[in-house]
């Protein structure tokens, strides 16, 4: 009994140490100075386009500038420099104009799966209202990790003419 604890304590281990490179919290920068974004940030904006394209609405276009919104948002937030939530929304906003439409989900849980935040919006009316909204082009998501575990996501919306 001791020793399948045991092997099970090491698998556990071993899966989180192999598993970080896919969901790496810190952007490397491209030759422009541009933060690039994980895997699991993509994995979780082509899901909200696959639920786009399945209700009928035009796909979203991945937009740099509210990616490094999205990034300072999630990384106070899972720092606890900001309080969980909407705070300082509008300034976010003032940083990617031109705009018509904005609107912004934020989310924290323990999961390392994509479907499992993107279910949790969709559960959740007001933020479903955000993904389906039939005038949204453009959106990023990041989600980092706070020490400790448990990760902190924010995906902003916008109309762009």
């Amino acid at each position: 009994m001791q020793f399948r604890k045991f092997l099970v304590l090491v698998l556990v281990l071993c899966a989180g140490f192999f598993s970080c490179d896919a969901f790496d919290e810190d952007e490397d920068e491209d030759e422009n100075g541009n933060a690039e974004y994980s895997s699991y940030d993509m994995q979780i904006f082509d899901l909200i386009n696959s639920h786009r394209k399945e209700k009928g609405l035009g796909l979203l276009k991945w937009d740099d500038a509210i990616y490094q919104q999205c990034c300072g948002h999630s990384k106070a937030m899972a720092d606890g420099s900001t309080p969980f939530g909407h705070d300082g929304f509008s300034s976010r906003c003032d940083k990617i104009k031109p705009w018509t439409w904005a609107g912004e989900n934020v989310a924290m849980n323990y999961s390392t799966e994509p479907q499992t935040v993107v279910k949790q919006w969709l559960d959740s009316p007001r933020h479903r209202e955000n993904i389906e909204h039939s005038g949204a082009t453009h959106s990023a998501v990041c989600a980092v990790q706070r020490a400790g575990g448990g990760w902190y996501y924010t995906q902003i919306f916008i109309t762009r003419k």
